[in-house]
């Protein structure tokens, strides 16, 4: 069954009727092949090129993201700072608000773009350490309207250390996710 396959569609039998053809439908018919054989080249080249870039992106994504975490942490850190010692502490607070929001919506966009075992496992750290800045910065709030100095130096030094430890695990999570795009490029 294979053979008659072969023989219907053989290369003989084709050169046959393209000898028939006159010179300008043969040279026609030579272009036509060249220019299907090169748009098939084209659209393959596309599609290989669309996903590397999209690949890309994600990692690029990733890192600005995760750069941006660790950017957060810092300043919330140097708010809560602000928030302590100088008079304007209404403005100070809603800074530090504003970037424990910022902070959970990337920990939410890292979630998405992040594959890697060894990414996640960062994240994780990231998100407890996250939390653990939660609550030591409502505790100096708390320990600054109580006017309780101790509490409020030790819930200090807690909210620095939880900031200091989300910057240098996002930067682990970044030099992960190189890394794994790194060896998934290879």
């Amino acid at each position: 069954m294979i053979r008659k396959l072969t023989m219907k569609f053989s290369f003989f039998k084709l050169a046959k009727l393209v000898v028939n053809y006159s010179f300008r439908a043969k040279l026609i018919l030579g272009f036509l092949c060249i220019v299907i054989l090169m748009g098939g080249i084209s659209a393959f080249s596309y599609i290989m090129l669309k996903r590397s870039i999209s690949h890309l992106d994600n990692m690029l994504e990733t890192v600005i993201v995760a750069n941006r975490l660790g950017k957060s942490a810092l300043d919330i850190s140097n708010n809560v700072h602000n928030y302590i010692f100088s008079g304007n502490m209404d403005e100070a607070k809603q800074q530090c608000v504003k970037s424990l929001d910022q902070c959970k919506n990337d920990l939410l966009l890292l979630k998405k773009y992040i594959k890697d075992e060894e990414g996640l496992s960062n994240l994780a750290s990231a998100e407890g350490l996250l939390e653990t800045l939660q609550e030591s910065f409502n505790a100096t709030f708390v320990a600054i309207q109580n006017k309780n100095t101790n509490d409020m130096l030790n819930a200090y030094d807690q909210t620095t250390k939880a900031c200091k430890f989300i910057s240098e695990e996002t930067q682990k999570l970044i030099l992960e996710e190189l890394n794994y795009n790194s060896t998934v490029k290879a």
